[in-house]
């Protein structure tokens, strides 16, 4: 009695969330679309193509550049500039962490490459 109950269930779960939905997606007439926007192939027609005269890029002044910055420096950039520690005091933090490894990374970095032959 259980497994015919189980069978039963089943049956109608698979008709409820299946057949169902696949009935009505199958005799829905076409609706129109719910957000109006541009066509697929004006959105490829309005993007940049690779063969777009790069000197047009690279003489555009980024947007809120301050007077006196690097050219194709952001404001950003620049803060993140002043933020870096020296790498005197990141040396100084690497040796204060783990005195060993910093120094088998500077013997692996000073060391000069045999010539293979």
């Amino acid at each position: 009695m259980i497994n015919a109950g189980a069978f039963i269930a089943v049956v109608f779960l698979v008709a409820f969330f299946g057949l169902r939905p696949m009935a009505a997606a199958l005799t829905a007439a076409a609706k129109p679309a719910a957000v109006a926007g541009p066509s697929f192939d004006d959105v490829q027609r309005s993007l940049p193509t690779p063969d777009a005269p790069v000197a047009a890029i690279a003489s555009e002044v980024p947007v809120g550049a301050l007077p006196g910055t690097r050219p194709g420096a952001t404001p950003l950039d620049d803060l993140r500039q002043k933020i870096r520690p020296a790498p005197q005091e990141r040396l100084a933090r690497m040796v204060d962490l783990n005195e060993e490894r910093t120094a088998q990374i500077l013997r692996k970095w000073a060391a000069v490459p045999e010539a293979a032959g």
